[in-house]
């Protein structure tokens, strides 16, 4: 059993993405990339993630609306 912490990245910048998913590699996570919500949405039906990084102005919809919660404006 992997006891590393996932994280999904969700971020539409292709460098970005890629920077923050070599940062977690050389730091040992556990992570996955999204570039928009309906791939992050995917990978939190289908996998445990532990924390979410997420870019809030993604062009096919806010990471806000990814928080489970609801506590954002709007």
């Amino acid at each position: 059993m992997e006891d590393r912490p996932k994280i999904l990245v969700v971020e539409d910048d292709d460098q970005v993405r890629s920077f923050l998913g070599a940062v977690l590699d050389k730091k040992g996570y556990q992570y996955r990339l999204a570039s928009n919500a309906k791939e992050a949405t995917e990978h939190l039906k289908n996998d445990f993630i532990d924390l979410v990084l997420c870019d809030i102005m993604m062009p096919d919809e806010s990471g806000l609306h990814l928080c489970p919660d609801g506590n954002y404006p709007g």
